[in-house]
């Protein structure tokens, strides 16, 4: 069966049996609102049993991680960042846009800033499973035990989902982005790309698998009009389109230029926080090198990182390997997010590469869900998600109780309701500590 993009490719509308096959039907209400339910409450259980812990507001967790950057950024809208903002440049602005959106639908003093960065990562994240059990549908899925997995599986989907991070805006749109190609809309796949990318830059990375998916379809097999012939049968027309991911980032950089002094581009941004400057090297090289330190240490961090690179390294190979060819855009999809952030130089190609892959995850359990979904007996899938879904509760504690610890936010925590923004000048700070 030929894909959607082959029949549609950028067509406005789909047909009567596409809208069916892949719509929510009135059967779906009842087990989409329970997952919904469930991981707000998980997501709630989380944030209450953190700040319970370490005596400060709920919507105090908004502030840490990144949240502080992206609740400052939130506090410049309507018009981001600013003059001072430069060592806030390596945040995109997508999610904090959410985080100003949710606090100016909010009345008065009942949402702070903290708690507007919290549900600006809770909303997005249950629409993912939303967007998700939709998706398997489109690809001829029975959605429900694959949403399950999607939700519940990923013990570091349920922590980024849970605290201020712009991963659930990303996942979210990337998701919307599949479901767009496997419908033949290039051009809403393109749009959700691109507002993913403003949301996390490496989503950007993603439009080479959609098109990759799109050569694959249109294009036929070397044959008796040989490369010429080939080409001509390429969906330029659809490439172009595929460009405009691109052009938003393009459009972003050239803001920044030119209202924050000293910018030199989203790249460069990053030293602050990153090794100095951050840079790619051989795949994998920095992972491996990690693991040879601390292989010892069986501590949650390691066994995520290497589970993570196992997973989406198996999806890859399964996507190629005796599957379908339509679906093949999925192992390209998860193989460039993890080539790239496994070449990323420093220790976080290691440490945080479940986070910083985030973005392969609906691919990677779509991939499996679609070569052995129907032989997993649907009543083991129950309690290894419950399991599993245990063990992210356990590492969000944990995490959570680390990033705590080393960061100090009380001057954030002091501005939760405090309207004006207020950058700081972390590269000057660095300085003065090497002094």
């Amino acid at each position: 069966m030929r894909p959607g993009c082959e029949k549609h490719l950028d067509s406005a509308a789909v047909g009567t049996t596409d809208e069916v096959r892949g719509g929510l039907r009135r059967a779906d209400a009842v087990p989409l609102l329970a997952i919904v339910a469930v991981q707000v409450a998980l997501f709630a259980w989380i944030i209450g049993a953190a700040t319970e812990r370490g005596l400060i507001p709920f919507g105090g967790l908004g502030v840490y991680y990144d949240g502080s950057f992206y609740v400052e950024i939130a506090k410049s809208f309507p018009l981001p960042y600013g003059p001072d903002a430069l060592d806030y440049t390596s945040h995109a602005p997508g999610y904090a846009f959410l985080i100003w959106g949710i606090k100016g639908l909010t009345p008065g003093a009942w949402v702070d800033w903290g708690l507007a960065a919290l549900l600006a990562s809770w909303i997005p994240a249950a629409l993912a499973s939303v967007a998700f059990w939709v998706l398997c549908r489109q690809v001829g899925l029975d959605p429900l035990l694959p949403t399950l997995v999607f939700a519940f599986a990923n013990p570091r989907w349920l922590q980024l989902a849970a605290t201020p991070h712009s991963a659930s805006l990303a996942v979210l749109l990337a998701v919307l982005a599949l479901l767009a190609y496997y419908r033949g809309r290039v051009g809403r796949a393109a749009l959700w790309l691109s507002l993913g990318t403003l949301a996390r830059y490496p989503t950007l990375l993603s439009t080479a698998a959609i098109a990759f998916g799109l050569a694959l379809s249109q294009a036929g097999p070397l044959g008796a009009g040989g490369v010429a012939s080939t080409l001509r049968g390429l969906p330029w027309r659809g490439f172009f389109v595929l460009t405009m991911p691109a052009f938003a980032l393009a459009a972003l950089n050239l803001y920044l230029y030119a209202t924050v002094p000293d910018f030199r581009g989203v790249w460069a941004a990053h030293a602050p926080f990153w090794d100095t400057p951050l840079g790619l090297t051989v795949p994998f090289s920095a992972a491996f090198e990690e693991f040879s330190k601390h292989w010892g240490r069986a501590g949650g961090q390691v066994l995520l990182s290497l589970a993570s690179i196992a997973v989406y390294a198996g999806a890859v190979a399964l996507a190629f390997w005796r599957g379908e060819r339509r679906h093949r855009v999925l192992g390209v999809w998860v193989g460039i997010v993890l080539l790239f952030h496994s070449s990323l130089s420093g220790t976080h190609s290691f440490w945080e590469i479940s986070r910083l892959a985030i973005l392969a995850w609906p691919a990677a359990v779509l991939v499996y869900w679609l070569r052995f979904g129907p032989r997993i007996p649907s009543l083991a899938v129950y309690p290894a998600c419950a399991a599993l879904a245990a063990c992210g509760l356990w590492f969000a504690q944990h995490n959570i109780g680390w990033a705590m610890l080393a960061q100090d936010k009380s001057q954030s925590l002091s501005r939760l309701h405090v309207d004006e923004p207020h950058f700081e000048n972390f590269r000057a700070e660095r300085q003065r500590q090497r002094r």
